[in-house]
């Protein structure tokens, strides 16, 4: 948690009309809903993974950058052979320059497309 500043800013939309799923508001807030939701996925035995890929540098000025990272996030149970796609999106973050170094302020998440979204389509 300590890549966030204590003001720092956590948001998860979805979908192509953007919908908000989650919005938090400060270090601990962040904390207080990923900590609950990653001890159930491991109870559950399911490994996450996000692979980040492709960050651009948008925007630079003096002690703030904004950058845009690609994600792709799967899950794999430990009865499975193999990650399955969870989603893909995008990362747009705010970091600032503090005196203990370059933190995270702003992380918003964009799910382009979901692997549940299409499960009819799959046949599940």
């Amino acid at each position: 948690m300590s890549l966030f500043t204590k003001d720092a800013v956590w948001a998860w939309y979805a979908g192509p009309d953007k919908t908000l799923g989650v919005l938090t508001d400060g270090r601990q807030e962040i904390k207080d809903f990923i900590a609950p939701r990653r001890a159930n996925l491991a109870e559950q035995g399911v490994q996450m993974r996000h692979y980040q890929t492709n960050t651009v540098l948008t925007k630079f000025k003096g002690n703030m950058a904004k950058t845009r990272t690609i994600v792709l996030v799967t899950w794999q149970y430990a009865t499975e052979v193999a990650p399955r796609l969870v989603h893909t999106g995008h990362y747009d973050n705010i970091f600032v320059r503090t005196k203990d170094g370059w933190k995270s302020k702003e992380r918003v998440i964009l799910v382009i497309c979901a692997a549940f979204w299409h499960r009819n389509s799959y046949g599940a």
